[in-house]
């Protein structure tokens, strides 16, 4: 009749024959959005452990759209790389998915506008992290070897905010580290990754202490 699913269920729990009635929910196949081994052959065995060891396959499930050249950066999370710059032609690493970084260095004449990769680290770090699923054509920028698809970033739908902090001898500093870190807060980075590290302080450093504790106060995430 006119009763909606719910009411004619309670209906039916008081009827002392009615055993058990609920709704007839529907459910969905649910599968984790994949990359495409056939156009980037280093999501194939045996390149692709990494993935399924940390079990990167189920996390990718958990999101609603796929890391595509179509919706590149397409995700709210911002993620800064704190390290020495982004390689700014890496088909891998294209410029939709950039966000405007920041040089807290000397290098380049202390323009804080070229976060240019002028020792390589940072260009590997953000490969790992957000290098674009399942694209074909061009060469890598790190030689001449055809560029078949490349490789597959963890995250490939996170924008990246390329913060220099190390120079081209693959060093920082105390400063930058600390420029670096309050650039990347005050500018929307969610998560800080710092691929680096340094015995000299022996894990004491106040300025970089109060700057990541800014960073934690304003709900980011370190990884280091």
């Amino acid at each position: 009749g006119n009763m909606d699913v719910l009411q004619a269920v309670e209906q039916m729990k008081k009827d002392p024959s009615v055993i058990s009635a609920q709704p007839n929910f529907r459910y969905y196949a649910l599968g984790p959005c994949m990359p495409n081994p056939f156009n980037d052959p280093y999501y194939a065995s045996p390149q692709n452990w990494p993935f399924i060891i940390i079990h990167a396959p189920e996390a990718w499930g958990l999101f609603p759209g796929c890391p595509s050249t179509t919706s590149p950066g397409n995700a709210s999370v911002t993620v800064a790389v704190l390290d020495s710059g982004i390689a700014n032609n890496n088909l891998d690493l294209p410029p939709s998915i950039m966000a405007l970084g920041y040089n807290a260095t000397t290098d380049y004449g202390g323009n804080t506008a070229n976060t240019l990769d002028n020792f390589g680290h940072g260009t590997y770090v953000t490969g790992i992290i957000a290098a674009q699923w399942n694209i074909s054509g061009g060469t890598e920028s790190c030689g001449s070897q055809p560029f078949t698809g490349g490789m597959v970033g963890l995250a490939g739908l996170v924008t990246i905010m390329p913060v220099k902090i190390l120079a081209s001898d693959g060093s920082g500093t105390t400063d930058s580290i600390v420029a670096g870190t309050n650039y990347a807060v005050s500018h929307g980075a969610r998560v800080l990754n710092f691929s680096l590290g340094s015995s000299a302080a022996d894990g004491i450093d106040p300025a970089e202490q109060a700057a990541l504790d800014n960073a934690l106060a304003n709900n980011c995430v370190i990884v280091a």
